[in-house]
């Protein structure tokens, strides 16, 4: 994200660490595994009737793998079986959007920064 976050707000590695600690909340956190590895993580929190993925984090040499994929094909198959969408908000700019978008999400929103995008299955 540092390329996306650079463009956007000019790199501060203080603001940086300090939105990363206010954002992570280690119950929300689940640890991404590819193989015997540890790749990545996703953090969710339940909002507005959604399972809203606040974080997904690989790890860059396990990107373009289709790990994204699946875990994004989990968090949407436990939504289905609890009547739930998927919510998530991608910096404007990001190539996953792409992503979200092939997965069946749609806009929803955005603001200044963010795109923000549901998929209700």
């Amino acid at each position: 994200m540092r390329p996306t976050i650079e463009r956007l707000f000019g790199w501060d590695q203080k603001r940086q660490d300090e939105t990363f600690a206010r954002q992570w909340s280690v119950e929300e956190v689940t640890i991404i595994h590819h193989g015997e590895a540890d790749v990545g993580w996703l953090q969710t929190a339940g909002i507005d009737g959604a399972i809203f993925v606040k974080q997904i984090y690989l790890d860059p040499a396990s990107q373009n793998l289709r790990i994204g994929t699946s875990v994004l094909e989990t968090v949407m198959e436990q939504a289905k079986r609890a009547g739930l969408a998927v919510a998530l908000g991608v910096v404007k700019g990001n190539p996953a959007q792409r992503l979200y978008e092939r997965l069946g999400f749609a806009q929803t929103h955005e603001d200044t920064h963010k795109i923000y995008m549901r998929w209700s299955g």
